[in-house]
Formats: C-alpha cells, sequence, structure tokens
C-alpha cells in the first residue's frame, strides 16, 4: 500500500507533463497581414481554410450538385483535426493542413502601357503559415511545388538564389515568361508569380519595411466588420479602389483591359465616386459567419 502514493504521484507528474507538452505545442494564431506589405493592392485572409471548406460542403448549391467539397463536411471539427493540430503528430501534409493559416497578396498589377495596348500581370503571393518548424516542412513543401511547376509547365527550369540573405526557389517555363518562386522561412511558405512580390512579404513579415498590419484604415476596418468573427476577411485600401476597378470593369464589360483610353476614363471616372464614398469604394470585406 506504500507504493500506491508513489504510483498516483508518477501518474499525475505524466499528466502533468502531458499537459505542458499540448501547451506549448499548440500553435498559436498569427496576424497574415504582418506578411503584406503596407502598399498592398488587395489582401484577403483565411485564419481556418478546413472549416471555410466545411462550410462551403454544407452549402445547398454544393449540396444539389453532388460536389466532391461535400468529403469536407464534419471534418474541421474532427477529433483527428484537432490531434493533429494540438500535437503536430502525423503526416507533414495533414499536420500543416489542420493548422494552417492563409493569406492571398496582391502587391502589383504589374501594367505596362506601350502605345495604346495595356499588358496586365498582376504579381500575387500566397502565403500559408504553417506552425510548423521549417526543417519539418521543408522538404516537403519543395516536392509539392515541384509537382506543381511540372504539372503547370511541363519540364520547368529550377533555379536556387539566395539574395541579401533570403533564399529564393524559382521555376520557370522555357521562355521564362512564367514563373513560380518561393521562399521558406521559420514556419511560413511565399509563393509568388515574381520574385519582388516574395521579397515584398518575407520584408514585411521580418519588419524591414512596413506591412499592412500596422495600418490604422486597415485595423478599423477589421473592427468595424467584426472580422474575429468571419472565416474569410478581405481589404483593398481606399486609394487603390480606383486602381484595380479601372481593370475589372472591362472585364465585367466583355473588354480586354487594353485600352488605355478607356482604362483612364473609368479611373478618372471611379476617382471621383471614391472622393464622395470613399467608405463604400475604399473597402471590400467578405465573411462566412462562425456559429458559436
Amino acid at each position: 500500500m506504500k507504493s500506491l502514493p508513489r504510483v498516483l504521484l508518477i501518474v499525475f507528474l505524466l499528466l502533468a507533463a502531458a499537459g505542458a507538452w499540448l501547451f506549448w505545442s499548440r500553435p498559436q494564431p498569427v496576424d497574415m497581414a504582418s506578411y503584406a506589405p503596407s502598399d498592398a493592392l488587395l489582401y484577403l485572409e483565411a485564419n481556418d481554410p478546413l472549416a471555410v471548406l466545411g462550410t462551403l460542403a454544407g452549402t445547398d448549391a454544393l449540396k444539389v450538385s453532388g460536389s466532391s467539397f461535400s468529403a469536407w463536411k464534419g471534418y474541421p471539427n474532427s477529433w483527428s483535426r484537432w490531434f493533429l493540430k494540438t500535437t503536430g503528430i502525423g503526416p507533414v501534409e495533414s499536420v500543416v493542413l489542420s493548422r494552417a493559416q492563409i493569406a492571398v497578396v496582391v502587391t502589383n498589377l504589374g501594367a505596362i502601357e506601350a502605345s495604346d495596348t495595356l499588358t496586365v500581370k498582376p504579381e500575387v503571393a500566397v502565403v500559408i503559415e504553417t506552425h510548423t518548424l521549417r526543417n519539418r516542412i521543408k522538404a516537403t513543401a519543395e516536392q509539392a511545388l515541384q509537382r506543381l511547376a511540372d504539372n503547370t509547365y511541363g519540364k520547368p527550369n529550377f533555379r536556387r538564389s539566395e539574395i541579401n540573405g533570403i533564399e529564393f526557389l524559382e521555376w520557370a517555363n522555357q521562355d521564362g515568361s512564367r514563373r513560380i518562386v518561393a521562399n521558406i522561412s521559420n514556419s511560413a511558405i511565399v509563393i509568388a508569380n515574381s520574385e519582388a512580390a516574395v521579397q515584398k512579404c518575407v520584408d514585411s513579415a521580418s519588419g524591414r519595411t512596413p506591412s499592412l498590419k500596422n495600418d490604422l484604415n486597415f485595423q478599423q476596418r477589421r473592427r468595424d466588420f467584426g472580422a474575429q468573427a468571419t472565416l474569410t476577411f478581405g481589404y483593398v485600401p481606399e486609394q487603390k479602389s480606383a486602381q484595380l476597378l479601372s481593370f475589372a470593369v472591362p472585364l465585367l464589360l466583355g473588354r480586354a483591359p487594353g485600352d488605355v483610353s478607356f482604362q483612364k476614363l473609368i479611373s478618372r471616372e471611379l476617382a471621383s465616386c471614391s472622393a464622395v464614398l470613399p467608405g463604400e469604394l475604399g473597402f471590400m470585406a467578405v465573411g462566412l459567419r462562425i456559429d458559436t
């Protein structure tokens, strides 16, 4: 009987150690806006991508269509996902999927005007915060990017480089006109279609350049729209609205965004409207409410 207290003490210590380990290993949400440069044209975030898929799977439209998204229904709240997310024990892909936060950042429209033709090639970056150590995700992430490049470009040219202490992974098509550029730093993966877009996101996250996170207008809009209670959230700075819509409107009207005079006309009209109704044209939010 004298050994019983000792056994109880050992059990207690083991339970305490397990609890402490679960507490310290659980992922802590980060503000994805810290990866977006302060001058970004558009910002979208999803802090629980699996919950977004689960919500979409439960919509009437997808139920009627029999979409494969229905396979996700219920999974976002499953015990297996909780275990993967909390402990980090399991296949790397599954752990990352359960823990990920995702942001999409448009850093530049990349518009080149030549004569009466306007060529638009937006610089877009996708940031995935994996909440998993770099050493664990690096090989898996590079393999996934290689498969993506192979499926997109056939036989891409690969190049690994380092600029200002930042490692760049680049896959390009044969003529170099299209590319996938990535950086894996700490627990985050930044994927973009240009080196400049990756650089901007990495610099913002490291504090070398201002990020959208500290923008006062952005913070106010988050509060106004209750971003903490939404599955997805998007933001377009007021001063960028006219510029973005001047490219979007021609597409909606069935015209290619290549008529410079038409673009300038739309930009001028939208700018005048924005001066009168800055709140209407200066912000965009998209949200799926979480039931509590």
